[in-house]
């Protein structure tokens, strides 16, 4: 988004209007993200409880019922399918940050050798 932003303030003449995805390579559900916290830190993670009632019921003491109901939907969608970037997501995201997108795998290698270090 940042290189997006700058790429704009930085041209000579207003350019038109694009849609940039933010996403990664890969798609990413709960079960996996989990599977991948698993190895990395070399214990077993699971995801988290996909209590959605729950969540709903907390989201309604902040906001509108029918909204509340469909963010809970769209949450339980992202844990089992993930979110599914449009086709060309990934390379137009790759074009507008100028190097391949990391994988999350890859962060969280990082981040466990950063902790531990």
């Amino acid at each position: 988004a940042v290189a997006e932003i700058l790429r704009r303030h930085r041209a000579d003449a207003p350019l038109p209007a694009t849609r940039i995805e933010v996403c990664g390579p890969e798609v990413l559900t709960a079960a996996n993200v989990a599977a991948i916290w698993t190895d990395a830190l070399g214990h077993q993670v699971s995801p988290g409880p996909a209590d959605l009632c729950a969540f709903e019921a907390g989201l309604r003491e902040r906001m509108p019922a029918w909204m509340a109901h469909d963010l809970a939907r769209m949450f339980g969608g992202f844990q089992r399918e993930g979110m599914v970037p449009a086709p060309q997501a990934s390379s137009t995201m790759e074009a507008a940050i100028g190097h391949p997108l990391r994988r999350y795998r890859d962060f969280a290698q990082e981040a466990v050798a950063s902790w531990r270090a």
